[in-house]
């Protein structure tokens, strides 16, 4: 691979601080990277991968028809695009940290609405009609 070249003088292996990207990365820093790729990529996908597992089982659970699961699968896939949309433009708009902070935030707060909601939802499922 050959060298970068610059007119100004060799700073080292380091390069200087106006050009990061010649700084020399290190096999442990590739690996510390991948690992925290891996390990963020298994959280992210780690309950969508579960719900499609264990739909079979949680529309027995609830008596629905094969329809019926298809459609909520559907409805949940769609949500994970239009979530994808809206968290790239919250990226492009207010940055990494704030946008990770209130995705947090958000997250907390719909899974504290989803344990509180849980009854009701039982509730009018079970319902006849």
């Amino acid at each position: 691979m050959a060298e970068p070249t610059s007119s100004a003088p060799s700073q080292g292996l380091r390069g200087s601080a106006d050009e990061p990207w010649n700084r020399v990365i290190t096999k442990k820093q590739i690996g510390y990277a991948s690992l925290v790729c891996f390990v963020a990529w298994v959280a992210s996908v780690y309950d969508y991968t579960l719900f499609g597992t264990l739909l079979p089982v949680i529309a027995d659970d609830f008596g629905w028809s094969t329809a019926k699961a298809t459609a909520v699968n559907t409805w949940a896939t769609i949500g994970v695009f239009v979530v994808s949309l809206v968290v790239g433009t919250m990226l492009d708009h207010f940055g990494r940290k704030k946008s990770l902070i209130l995705l947090v935030i958000g997250g907390a707060v719909s899974s504290g609405l989803s344990g509180i909601a849980i009854g009701e939802v039982v509730q009018l499922e079970r319902t006849p009609r």
